[in-house]
């Protein structure tokens, strides 16, 4: 299947395990996958707009970066957490379908639609009573994301008074219209 892409972009992606099995109803299986998205997101691959692991996949909200694409981003979080979790349990295998569900994010209404729905999944599926109490997900507080950059805040060392404060635009101000 052909992925729509647009540099700076933000993108609401679902991916699921192999055969739907509960992978992350690990704790440890969860930490490794976070520990993934982190990591990528500190080398500058994407913004971290939101996220859930839920036990047979994955909501992920994220605008790519530094020249990265949607599908290196997949691929690498997809092939590096299913290494790392067939190493914690001493086999390989395939963990994840080789397929992702991308919808591009066109707007500010819809980015926070995206993320209410991906804070409200583990409530709905009972697995929390509130999106806060999910450990793996984004509306933890143990978590920050970038959510203040995608809709256009300042970024900064304020405290500096050498540094100026430099105007950020919203993604969503700074890609072509999708038709």
């Amino acid at each position: 299947m052909k992925h729509f892409e647009a540099e700076n972009h933000c993108y609401f992606v679902t991916t699921t395990t192999e055969k739907r099995n509960r992978v992350f109803v690990d704790r440890e299986h969860c930490q490794i996958l976070c520990n993934m998205l982190f990591n990528m997101r500190a080398r500058g691959k994407f913004l971290l707009i939101g996220f859930v692991t839920m036990p047979d996949h994955l909501h992920v909200l994220l605008v790519p970066r530094g020249g990265t694409t949607l599908p290196e981003i997949m691929r690498d979080l997809k092939k590096g957490s299913a290494r790392l979790i067939g190493r914690r349990l001493g086999r390989a295998g395939k963990i994840w379908m080789d397929e992702y569900y991308e919808t591009a994010i066109r707007s500010e209404e819809q980015l926070l639609a995206a993320l209410i729905y991906i804070h409200q999944n583990p409530v709905k599926a009972g697995l929390a009573a509130t999106p806060e109490g999910f450990l793996f997900c984004s509306a933890n507080p143990a978590f920050d994301s970038d959510l203040g950059l995608a809709m256009g805040e300042t970024a900064g060392v304020e405290d500096d008074p050498g540094y100026r404060v430099r105007e950020r635009t919203p993604w969503w101000r700074t890609t072509p219209a999708i038709e």
